[in-house]
C-alpha cells in the first residue's frame, strides 16, 4: 500500500466515522451548545465603573532625620510608594467604611442573613456552611470585583469596581475614591505631632535651662580652672614614687636572695666569699694553702706513714678548724646584717605603696570631677541640640498642619468614577464561540468513546485491515432487504 492511498484510507475512515455518528454528534452538539447559551443569557450584567488617581511626590515622601546636622531625605522608590497607596485603597479598612457610608442593603441588596459564596459569575448569595456577617460577606464581594493597579511606570492608579447595578458601581468607587483621599491625609496629617512638638518644646526649654545651671554650680563648687595642671602634678609625683617602689622591690628581692642563699647553706663553706671577710681570714686561707703544698711534697718524697707527712697534714686540720670557727661567726653576722637591710626595704616598700594608693585616690578624684564635668557639658549640648532641633520641627509640623487643613496633598482624582453604559460581563459573542467550541469538542469526544469502545466493523476495509483477509461477498440488512421487497412490490423506488 502507497503512501498516497495510506493518506486517502485515513481520510476516507474520518468521513465514515463522521457519517457514522453524525446525528449522534449533531445531538450533542446542539444540547451542549443550547445550555450554555442559555446560562450565557441568564447571567446578570456586570457594569464597570472606572476611575484614575495620580500619586506624585510630596511632602509625605520626605524624611527629617532626628540629627540636626542631617539634611532631609527624599523618598524616591517610586514602586514601594504606589504600591502602598494601591495597598490602602484595596485595603479591608476603606472597603468597610464605603460600605458602612452607602449601607449593605444599598450596595447588595441580595446580602440577607445566608452566608454569601462568591462565584466567577453569579453575583447573589447561594447556601453555605459559613457563619459570615452580611458586612463580611459584603466585604469579601467589594474586594473581589474591585481591581486597582499602576498604569504602565507612570504615577497613575487606575482603578475598577463592577456591579450589576451601574449607578451602585459609580456611586461606590466615588464613595471609595473619598474615603482613600480621607485616610491618606488621617496618615499623614501633622495635628497630634503639633501637639506633641509643641509640648517637647517647653520641656526640652526647661531642660537646658536646668543643665545649664547644674554646670555652672558644679565648676564654681570645685574650682574648674585648676583642674588640669593638679592632674599633671599628682601624674608626675606618682610615677617619680612607682620608679622608687621598683627600685626598692629590686633591692628587697637582691638581699632575700643572699639571704636564702645563707639560710640554705647553714654554715659557711671552706673558701667561700663573703662581703665580711677580714684580713685573718685570708690570712688562714693563705696558710692552709701553703700547708697542702708542703703536704704534695713530701708525699712525693715519703710515704703517708712518715712522721713529716702525719705532722703536715696534723696542721692543716687545725688550721681548717680555725678557719671553719671564723667563718661561722661572720657567716651569722652576714645574715644578720641582711635581715636588718630587709626591714628597712620593706618599710620604706610599705611608705612608698602608701603613697601611691594616696596618689590614685587623688586621681581618681580628679577623674571622676573631670568625668561629671564632661557629663554636664555633653548633657548642656544635648539639651540644646535637641531643643534646637524641636523647635524646627515644630515650624515645620505647624506649615504641614496648615497645608493638610487646606487639602495639599500628593494625591488627587484626575478621572472621577465613570457611570459605565455598556456591560462588561457577560460577553455574549466570545461566550457563543466557547459555548461551539465545547459542543464540539464534548460531541466528538463522545462519539470516540463510542467507536473505541465498539466490536463491529462496518466495512470491507476494516476487515481487510485488522484480520488480513480479503472479502468475497458482502450480504444484506435482512430487515433493509425486507424493507426493499416491500417497496418494489408496491410500486415505490428502491
Amino acid at each position: 500500500m502507497t503512501e498516497n492511498e495510506s493518506r486517502n484510507m485515513s481520510l476516507r475512515d474520518v468521513l465514515n466515522f463522521v457519517f457514522k455518528y453524525q446525528k449522534r454528534i449533531l445531538w450533542i452538539f446542539f444540547s451542549v451548545f443550547i445550555v450554555l447559551a442559555a446560562v450565557l443569557f441568564l447571567m446578570r450584567p456586570v457594569y464597570e465603573s472606572t476611575a484614575r488617581i495620580i500619586i506624585q511626590i510630596g511632602r509625605e515622601n520626605v524624611y527629617t532625620p532626628m540629627t540636626s546636622d542631617s539634611q532631609q531625605l527624599f523618598d524616591f522608590s517610586v514602586d514601594q510608594r504606589i504600591n502602598s497607596k494601591v495597598e490602602l485603597l484595596t485595603g479591608v479598612n476603606s472597603i468597610e467604611r464605603t460600605i458602612k457610608a452607602l449601607g449593605v442593603k444599598n450596595v447588595y441588596p441580595d446580602i440577607d442573613s445566608r452566608p454569601y459564596v462568591a462565584t466567577r459569575f453569579f453575583n447573589f448569595p447561594l447556601p453555605s456552611f459559613s457563619d459570615e456577617t452580611d458586612m463580611q460577606k459584603a466585604i469579601m464581594l467589594f474586594k473581589k470585583n474591585l481591581d486597582a493597579s499602576r498604569k504602565d511606570k507612570t504615577d497613575f492608579v487606575e482603578v475598577a469596581f463592577n456591579h450589576p447595578d451601574p449607578v451602585i458601581a459609580q456611586a461606590a468607587l466615588a464613595k471609595l475614591v473619598d474615603i482613600f483621599i480621607q485616610e491618606h491625609v488621617n496618615l499623614y496629617q501633622e495635628s497630634e505631632r503639633y501637639k506633641f512638638l509643641v509640648s517637647q518644646v517647653d520641656s526640652l526649654r526647661n531642660d537646658l535651662e536646668q543643665s545649664e545651671a547644674n554646670l555652672k554650680t558644679f565648676k564654681s563648687e570645685h574650682n574648674i580652672a585648676s583642674l588640669f595642671q593638679e592632674k599633671t602634678i599628682l601624674l608626675e609625683l606618682k610615677a617619680t614614687a612607682e620608679q622608687k617602689l621598683l627600685d626598692t622591690q629590686s633591692d628587697i628581692s637582691e638581699n632575700q636572695g643572699r639571704l636564702d642563699s645563707l639560710q640554705s647553706s647553714g654554715t659557711a663553706e671552706f673558701g667561700q666569699e663573703t662581703d665580711l671577710n677580714p684580713i685573718s681570714i685570708s690570712e688562714i686561707r693563705r696558710m692552709i694553702a701553703e700547708l697542702r703544698l708542703r703536704e704534695e711534697q713530701y708525699l712525693n718524697d715519703y710515704t703517708a706513714k712518715n712522721p713529716l707527712v702525719i705532722g703536715i697534714r696534723k696542721e692543716i686540720r687545725t688550721a681548717e678548724s680555725l678557719l671553719h670557727g671564723e667563718e661561722q661567726a661572720y657567716h651569722d653576722k652576714a645574715k644578720l646584717s641582711i635581715i636588718h637591710t630587709l626591714e628597712s626595704l620593706h618599710t620604706k616598700e610599705a611608705r612608698l605603696q602608701a603613697k601611691r594608693t594616696d596618689y590614685d585616690r587623688q586621681l581618681q578624684e580628679l577623674v571622676d570631677r573631670e568625668t561629671a564635668l564632661k557629663d554636664l557639658e555633653r548633657k548642656v549640648s544635648i539639651n540644646e541640640d535637641n531643643y534646637k532641633l524641636y523647635v524646627k520641627k515644630l515650624e515645620e509640623s505647624r506649615i504641614s498642619k496648615e497645608m493638610d487643613e487646606q487639602g495639599i496633598i500628593n494625591v488627587s482624582t484626575v478621572d472621577p468614577p465613570t457611570l459605565p453604559i455598556k456591560a462588561v460581563k457577560p460577553k455574549i459573542g466570545m461566550g457563543l464561540g466557547i459555548a461551539a467550541l465545547v459542543g464540539v469538542l464534548i460531541a466528538m469526544l463522545v462519539s470516540l468513546y463510542s467507536e473505541y469502545f465498539s466490536h463491529t466493523m462496518n466495512s470491507a476495509e476494516e476487515v481487510h485491515r485488522w484480520t488480513g483477509l480479503d472479502v468475497v461477498a458482502i450480504l444484506p440488512d435482512a430487515e433493509e432487504s425486507s424493507e426493499k421487497k416491500r417497496r418494489i412490490s408496491q410500486g415505490e423506488p428502491a
